[in-house]
């Protein structure tokens, strides 16, 4: 018999406190385990051709056994669990730089199973568009090797669970413009090899420098020591109701709808680098990482494109004003915040004014026990809260969900908004200083929702117990129960909170029917199945957002139809980006016989027309051009000083002296105090006998498609696909 060793080692934990011993003459190895005052019955652990002579013992407590002639073999338990890399992450930081600047890198190897039973491997090339910076290579543990620089590898033993982290710096050289993607590639024993990549963007001197035009305060471009992740990333953890809503959401698809793709190339001719602007809102991951410059979004990303309004956009966010939380996310919030100059308005939020915390710790409505497997902290906030104050909550949604022109101020002598001085900032971002495109939030925060008594709306509430409905999450990011993450991570909406499911849904089909057509050069099919869900979460969301009443008397001597249109919203009706976003009544009449005898509203679905007719009521915004001599309708987002015409319907809640501001007030209609509702009524024939109404919903209008195809067409559709523009 040859004597071994009782394991003590942290590989394998079925092996633990069994003593291991051999027959050499018939090769089998044994073990057995205490047992009371004496051992357990001997266990066969292999039976071999090998005669072994000896066992041995490491540093960490596995074993090896020796045979005659020389081999070593290492005991392992061939059931244990093999070990998981998936998890592993390979970043740079930053992800946008200069020459001569240091760029930090980490590749961070997470283990969410069992341990390796040899030595996992890694080995990074760096790229010749940067130098090594001597001796900055190291690990957490395991062996690291530099001395076959820009060749850098490691080598070592990784437990179950463990994480181990390899970091190095490199400078940027001279000469190199553009991406410039590290690989490392990673071998384990039991599963194999794989990649991971690094990204960084290499661009000329100055080119992130932001047009001081279009400068609004908050975190700004570069600030962020930790870049914004993949939300790719957010899939391992979280469940459908979470990562899968919100891939299909208009906000996940912010960085690829072709509308917003025109709109930027047309904004870009009207006025030098307005691109930036509406990237900032669109692109967020690469705006923070200095990537809006050329404002055609050139060189963005693949990433920042899929990431479109990303997960910790949200989730790293800071309340401009102190707000409540947990004692570590208070104290973190307050040291941010005071760090922003120029301040935020005290008054106002919108333009995506955003403060980011510049590291990876991350916020959300709950505390979490135990720390989800975060690079650093989770925290409550009541920025990011549920059922907590209204105000406080939906400040989140208005951060973007307001929209002011920077460049455009008001001039109480002149009396309408005009240009800012040439390359400066505008005076103040306080409310009302600025030209409103959008005012979606403000319209909310003027409304009987955003109090503590909220509106009874259960069609909305979906599992809120009382029905009640306050903030923007609670409409448009549904609650309901179930798991929220893998772990047991489950919301039951009465001992510890909803689910909200980050559907975002709101009013459009139709971007994501474009973004499946395979001619779109940022075509997002694979996520097809994500975006046919929020199209019928979005015709959910309309067929809820306003009532149709009529009030017909086909007896009556005289013949006539009164429709009364209700908003069910907690904004106007409709809402957010003005140029060609619509609704309309179609109001149609029939005789005794069924022919059609009156129209309004009629629409051709082919040529996209909407016949004018003396009777038409269309809800919308209008915009112009104010120079002061004239007053010109257009659809130039950027140029557009003056609203023309805005006769949607307002919310519950709404008084004309709160709504008598820029942006809120209607023009073109009247409404009297507490009303929320329109009605119209229509003459019809005398031998009209039946009347149907359909309220119809459109995104965007011939007229607004029309002028995009005529100034951005080509750009929009072929960018990246059809040569040069």
């Amino acid at each position: 018999m040859t004597g071994g060793y009782v394991y003590r080692g942290g590989a394998f934990p079925a092996f633990q406190g069994r003593y291991f011993f051999a027959d050499f003459a018939q090769g089998r190895i044994w073990s057995t385990q205490r047992a009371g005052a004496g051992w357990s019955t001997k266990q066969l652990e292999r039976d071999t051709n090998d005669q072994f002579s000896s066992f041995g013992e490491n540093e960490q407590g596995e074993l090896f056994v020796i045979a005659i002639g020389g081999k070593i073999y290492q005991l392992v338990d061939t059931n244990a669990p093999r070990p998981a890399l998936d998890g592993t992450t390979f970043v740079a930081a930053p992800t946008n730089a200069v020459a001569g600047d240091i760029v930090s890198y980490t590749l961070t190897l997470r283990n969410s199973s069992g341990a390796s039973n040899g030595s996992v491997q890694a080995s990074i090339q760096i790229p010749n568009a940067f130098r090594y910076v001597p001796n900055s290579f190291s690990a957490s543990t395991g062996a690291v090797n530099q001395a076959n620089a820009p060749t850098l590898t490691w080598q070592g033993a990784i437990g179950a669970g463990q994480t181990i982290t390899l970091a190095y710096q490199v400078t940027v050289n001279n000469g190199f413009v553009g991406a410039a993607p590290t690989v490392a590639v990673v071998t384990v024993p039991e599963t194999g090899t794989f990649t991971r990549e690094a990204a960084l963007t290499i661009r000329t001197s100055g080119a992130a420098s932001s047009d001081p035009d279009f400068f609004l305060p908050g975190t700004q471009p570069e600030h962020l020591v930790d870049a914004i992740i993949d939300p790719a990333s957010c899939q391992g953890c979280h469940t459908s109701p979470i990562y899968g809503a919100w891939r299909g959401s208009m906000k996940s698809q912010a960085g690829r709808d072709p509308i917003f793709w025109a709109a930027l190339h047309i904004a870009n001719q009207d006025a030098e680098n307005a691109g930036d602007f509406c990237l900032r809102c669109h692109t967020p991951r690469g705006w923070y990482d200095g990537r809006s410059h050329p404002a055609d979004g050139s060189i963005l990303e693949a990433t920042d494109l899929a990431a479109g309004v990303a997960c910790e956009v949200c989730h790293r966010m800071i309340d401009p004003q102190p707000t409540g939380g947990e004692a570590a996310a208070v104290a973190r919030d307050a040291a941010v915040r005071g760090a922003i100059s120029p301040t935020l308005p005290i008054d106002h939020v919108g333009s995506a004014m955003l403060i980011l915390d510049p590291e990876d710790n991350r916020r959300g409505p709950f505390a979490l026990s135990p720390a989800p497997p975060h690079p650093k902290a989770t925290w409550r906030t009541d920025f990011l809260g549920q059922s907590g104050n209204p105000v406080t909550e939906a400040r989140v949604c208005g951060s973007c969900h307001n929209l002011d022109n920077p460049t455009l101020s008001w001039d109480p002598v002149a009396g309408r908004y005009a240009p800012n001085a040439e390359d400066m900032a505008a005076p103040s971002f306080a409310q009302g200083e600025l030209f409103p495109i959008e005012r979606t939030y403000d319209e909310w925060l003027k409304s009987d929702y955003a109090t503590s008594q909220g509106v009874f709306a259960p069609e909305f509430a979906g599992s809120k117990p009382d029905g009640i409905v306050r903030t923007c999450q609670d409409c448009h990011m549904p609650r309901t129960t179930g798991p929220a993450a893998i772990g047991d991570v489950n919301r039951d909406c009465v001992t510890n909170g909803c689910l909200p499911e980050h559907s975002f849904a709101g009013a459009n089909t139709w971007a994501p029917r474009l973004l499946q057509d395979a001619r779109w050069r940022l075509k997002a099919t694979g996520d097809a199945v994500h975006l046919n869900a929020a199209m019928v979460s979005a015709r959910a969301m309309l067929q809820r957002a306003a009532t149709v009443t009529l009030d017909f008397d086909p007896e009556a001597a005289t013949r006539q139809v009164t429709v009364r249109v209700t908003n069910e919203t907690g904004h106007k009706l409709p809402t957010g980006y003005p140029e060609g976003r619509r609704i309309w009544l179609n109001v149609r009449a029939y005789n005794a016989d069924g022919q059609l005898v009156f129209e309004s509203g009629a629409y051709d679905a082919q040529t996209g027309v909407l016949t004018d007719d003396p009777y038409l009521k269309v809800y919308e915004a209008k915009l112009a051009i104010d120079s002061g001599a004239a007053i010109t309708e257009t659809l130039h987002f950027v140029l557009n000083n003056h609203v023309l015409k805005d006769n949607r319907i307002p919310p519950r809640g709404y008084t004309v002296a709160a709504f008598d501001q820029p942006g809120l007030r209607p023009i073109g209609a009247t409404y009297a105090d507490g009303q929320y509702w329109d009605v119209t009524t229509y003459p019809l024939p005398d031998d009209a006998v039946a009347v149907a109404v359909v309220l119809y919903y459109q995104t965007a209008s011939k007229e607004y498609i029309d002028f995009l195809r005529a100034r951005a067409a080509r750009m929009a559709w072929c960018w990246g696909r059809c040569g040069t523009i």
